[in-house]
């Protein structure tokens, strides 16, 4: 390939970059499926072990919550752990608060952002958030 082709195919290959991906569970997502579907099978062929089939789906679901809580886990999907290459060529940086809102801290932030005109991501905690709406 010369340079003119190179130069030709680069925006198609930043666009194909870009689009949006169909979602592909991840191969443990995949198996906690596959576990929902034979466990609630399970129950009207082996009704006596119906508690035995509810237990092992709360397993499944606590298994899956404690992976999906790990901050790098990739087990049930994708994490993204660093911005993307021209993000970080640029100088910028990502920034997340957790665990708001907080009466005194949040606006002190939401100052401090708005004057250096600063984005962030804020994740609130549920009882938070309904404290402090």
């Amino acid at each position: 390939m010369n340079w003119a082709d190179a130069t030709a195919a680069a925006p198609a290959a930043a666009a194909q970059a870009n689009a949006p991906r169909r979602w592909k569970p991840a191969p443990l997502v995949r198996l906690s499926m596959l576990f929902h579907v034979l466990a609630i099978a399970a129950i009207p062929l082996f009704p006596a072990f119906w508690r035995s089939s509810l237990l092992a789906l709360l397993g499944n679901h606590v298994l899956l919550g404690c992976f999906g809580m790990w901050p790098t886990s990739r087990a049930v999907g994708a994490n993204i752990v660093r911005l993307p290459e021209a993000a970080a060529r640029r100088g910028e940086i990502g920034l997340t608060f957790d665990d708001g809102p907080d009466p005194q801290v949040t606006p002190r932030v939401l100052d401090l952002l708005d004057r250096h005109q600063a984005k962030a991501s804020f994740f609130f905690a549920a009882k938070q958030a309904a404290l402090h709406p």
